[in-house]
């Protein structure tokens, strides 16, 4: 088995020695057998859907989480905080370069795609609170750039906090709106064939889950805004694999953690903070430690998993990133 320590620009795998040929299967090799899928935007055609099956099962529970069952090696891309209308549409844009030539077999984008700061209950210029509709055509336009730039078989969105904020809002200051189909997310953003997992409104039991989330084999990957922790912690990834005991990748953050470490019997357990897309804003405290960048897992059929953060690197103007030995370069938006 290949252990990599807790330095968070490593990837990390997790698994069993007769797995390592499997878990770390060449992606270049993998992007060859993908050239010839066809564009799996929020449309799929019936013949991704088709193949889709045959690499993966999936169970969906109450739209609340869904479990993936992998059948081969399968390839996720985890997309975080991208908060439009504040996104960086240079890391924007360099994510999306660097997932159209990875071609992920999932893309799951792991809450606060929309920041809602309109309706948010944050001190604001009068003026944002006009500009509602502004951002779900914004969120519109910059995820139809991800539906026609990205090929992939299968789109999971996971609800977060941001997100939550319409359907607060509509509780709290206009209850005359609750039923609507047309004011629910997946509608207003049109999430046609994209798995939308929300919060649950109700109290659930002690053997599922209270908050959206997707269960990839030994992986669980959410948005970790239900996990109440003080936001000054030095390595969250730590605090929250001690609290939770299971490998996890989340986002939230807005920073890049990692936290790896061997139980008892030699297998490696850990936790991944995804940095986020966003750029950092007055308003909510620019000066804290901001990362940018995305994640991909690799996984085999019995579950085990390798976890790459990409990191977005700041140079005289330009965002670097390094996946399988590519460097990607993208010039920084004056604008």
């Amino acid at each position: 088995m290949e252990a990599f320590g807790e330095n968070d620009d490593e990837p990390c795998y997790l698994s069993p020695a007769h797995e390592g040929s499997g878990a770390q299967a060449s992606r270049r090799h993998r992007l060859r057998q993908a050239r010839s899928r066809t564009s799996g935007g929020k449309k799929a055609t019936e013949t991704n859907t088709a193949k889709a099956i045959e690499m993966w099962r999936l169970t969906v529970h109450d739209g609340v989480w869904a479990e993936v069952q992998p059948k081969r090696n399968i390839t996720i891309a985890v997309l975080n905080d991208v908060h439009v209308p504040f996104q960086d549409p240079t890391a924007w844009s360099l994510a999306l370069t660097i997932l159209r030539d990875v071609q992920p077999d999932i893309v799951v984008v792991n809450g606060d795609f929309v920041d809602f700061f309109a309706i948010s209950r944050f001190s604001k210029d009068p003026r944002r609170k006009l500009e509602l509709g502004l951002e779900i055509k914004e969120a519109r336009s910059v995820l139809q750039q991800l539906f026609e730039r990205v090929p992939t078989r299968q789109w999971i969105f996971i609800e977060g906090n941001h997100e939550a904020r319409l359907r607060a809002f509509i509780w709290n200051r206009a209850v005359e709106l609750i039923g609507l189909d047309e004011l629910e997310l997946p509608n207003l953003l049109r999430l046609d064939g994209v798995l939308y997992l929300r919060h649950p409104d109700t109290p659930c039991p002690t053997d599922t889950f209270a908050a959206p989330l997707v269960r990839m084999g030994m992986l669980y990957i959410l948005h970790g805004d239900t996990f109440r922790m003080v936001s000054t912690a030095v390595n969250v990834a730590r605090c929250l694999f001690l609290r939770t005991l299971k490998n996890l990748i989340v986002g939230h953050w807005h920073r890049a953690d990692v936290w790896v470490q061997k139980d008892f019997e030699g297998h490696e357990h850990g936790c991944w903070i995804v940095p986020c897309l966003a750029l950092p804003r007055p308003h909510w405290d620019s000066g804290r430690i901001w990362g940018q960048g995305l994640a991909l897992v690799e996984m085999t059929p019995r579950g085990f998993f390798r976890v790459e953060l990409v990191h977005f690197i700041n140079e005289n103007g330009y965002l670097l990133a390094f996946v399988d030995k590519k460097a990607y370069r993208q010039r920084r938006d004056k604008g």
